[in-house]
């Protein structure tokens, strides 16, 4: 994802102070937030834990409570930044992404080509 297509930041340290509004359905922006943390992601073991930091704020707790998906999308490398997709169309689309890598990685015909 392209910094240019990120629609919102937001420190972690706000999202726990309640301090950014939370997103609403009928919007007509694409749901895309930048989550900025602390400390800056490098491992799969430090995405978890800031993931699992959110997990915990009121403010995630609320968006659970409206019915909202939230899809973490990758990292900026080395950065302090993760993307979050906030709706059922990124819920949808990440699992199909994700399906179609798994597809081309075990099709047994397109090795052959």
């Amino acid at each position: 994802m392209k910094p240019e297509k990120i629609i919102d930041e937001a420190c972690i340290g706000d999202i726990e102070q309640g301090t950014v509004p939370l997103p609403t359905k009928n919007s007509k922006k694409p749901l895309i937030m930048a989550v900025e943390f602390e400390e800056t992601i490098e491992t799969p073991d430090q995405l978890f834990k800031g993931f699992k930091r959110l997990r915990l704020t009121e403010w995630f707790k609320r968006l659970k409570s409206n019915k909202q998906r939230v899809v973490p999308l990758m990292p900026h490398k080395k950065s302090t930044l993760l993307v979050i997709g906030i709706g059922t169309v990124f819920a949808i689309g990440m699992a199909y992404k994700g399906y179609r890598n798994y597809k081309d990685k075990h099709n047994p015909q397109k090795k052959l080509k």
